[in-house]
């Protein structure tokens, strides 16, 4: 059997913002490539920047929603997703919309 890359995940959706952290969901990839999904890759950036920063680093995420720690008030953030089969790692989802918790 071919094992390929997963497709990307949906767009995430912001679901709650506060101080220190952003709740996020989406759904998982239309493909698999063959193999379960491992692990999803879950950054952000500042909106307007062009820098992600990985933000489950040295952690395995299985679940289609994730709480991200250390957000900062009034700080605009996107994220996007990846997904991950024993093939390697999908496309970037599409950017979520930005949000920001405060002023």
């Amino acid at each position: 059997m071919h094992l390929e890359r997963p497709a990307p995940p949906s767009q995430p959706d912001i679901v709650d913002i506060s101080t220190e952290h952003a709740t996020l969901r989406w759904k998982a990839p239309r493909s698999d490539g063959g193999a379960p999904i491992s692990n999803y890759r879950i950054e952000k950036r500042p909106a307007g920047t062009y820098r992600w920063d990985l933000v489950n680093t040295g952690e395995r995420v299985t679940e289609t929603q994730y709480k991200v720690e250390g957000i900062e008030e009034g700080t605009d953030y996107e994220f996007r997703i990846s997904a991950e089969n024993k093939a390697g790692l999908s496309e970037p989802s599409l950017t979520s919309r930005s949000a920001k918790y405060g002023q």
